[in-house]
């Protein structure tokens, strides 16, 4: 109901601004209007709609490049794309949403410009790393990632040349010798599930947990509430510090030596969580076991 709402109002919204003056700023605002209504079309399973709607557009898109209403539109197109199952379509469509947001993020000079940056270009970033991933590129699904999660202090510190050339970021790549004494854990909320990166100077290894990442937050925000209420029943703490033990770290538990620092570099939406008191199903505390320390990822790292 509530999406059939929300198709509404953006429908109503690009009747009107199609009967207004046509300056560019309505043309430009029924275009956006007829985007996020292809998202909502996306969101409720009618792909195909989604798709001829938004290529019905493409040669009023390209009259009008602004920066935002191009990402979006892009973004949009390549997630009808994927959810298609038109792998070649989805990348290009991606890749072009993400090259036009990192050509917009180093025009942009203040803090706040950049906030709103991150929330406009999230989504062509996590469709395209999800599809890298899938597609079996581990290593250039990461490299994407930590880009994405620095971009706004690598933006600050420097001019760049030109567009990004995504086959030649190698950020990780780089540091990985350097990673003798710790371990690096990375986890991504992506559209159809979570994505867990393990690396050090040994490589890079990846899991894919498929399901709703919403879900997996939902435990999340459940575990948290517990752990910061001190009325809350002590089993209910260790059943939930258990199930998200099984979800985040049991299946990558191998591929770390109890010897290193675990650094855990977790999504906005896992940020928070108080991994060292996740339990496995002997009740072993993860701080039992590894020194933990958090991360924002690894532009923010020093060498």
């Amino acid at each position: 109901a509530e999406m059939e709402l929300g198709k509404a109002q953006y429908t109503r919204a690009s009747q009107l601004f199609a009967s207004s003056p046509q300056i560019e700023s309505t043309q430009i605002a029924r275009l956006e209007a007829e985007t996020r209504i292809a998202g909502v079309e996306i969101y409720q399973s009618k792909t195909q709609l989604a798709i001829d709607r938004l290529r019905q557009k493409a040669p009023e898109i390209a009259q009008h490049p602004t920066n935002y209403l191009s990402i979006l539109y892009y973004s949009t197109l390549g997630e009808a794309e994927t959810e298609a199952g038109h792998t070649q379509e989805a990348d290009s469509a991606l890749r072009l949403a993400v090259t036009l947001a990192y050509r917009r993020l180093h025009s942009l000079h203040d803090d706040k410009s950049r906030i709103e940056w991150v929330e406009q270009s999230a989504a062509a970033y996590r469709n395209l790393v999800q599809q890298r991933l899938l597609q079996g590129d581990t290593e250039g699904a990461l490299e994407l990632w930590e880009s994405f999660r620095g971009a706004e202090l690598s933006a600050a510190d420097s001019v760049p040349s030109g567009s990004p050339e995504l086959s030649q970021l190698h950020e990780v790549a780089s540091r990985l010798p350097s990673l003798t004494k710790e371990t690096v854990v990375t986890y991504a909320a992506l559209p159809r599930g979570l994505a867990v990166w393990v690396y050090d100077d040994r490589g890079i290894w990846s899991n894919w947990i498929q399901g709703n990442p919403k879900e997996i937050q939902a435990h999340v925000e459940r575990f948290r509430a517990l752990c910061s209420d001190f009325t809350s029943a002590q089993s209910d703490v260790e059943r939930n510090a258990r199930n998200l033990y099984g979800i985040l770290f049991a299946p990558i538990e191998q591929r770390i030596p109890s010897d290193r620092l675990l650094v855990i570099d977790a999504d906005d939406g896992l940020a928070g969580i108080p991994f060292e008191a996740l339990a496995d199903a002997q009740g072993h505390y993860l701080a039992d076991r590894f020194s933990i320390v958090a991360s924002r990822g690894i532009y923010y790292r020093g060498d």
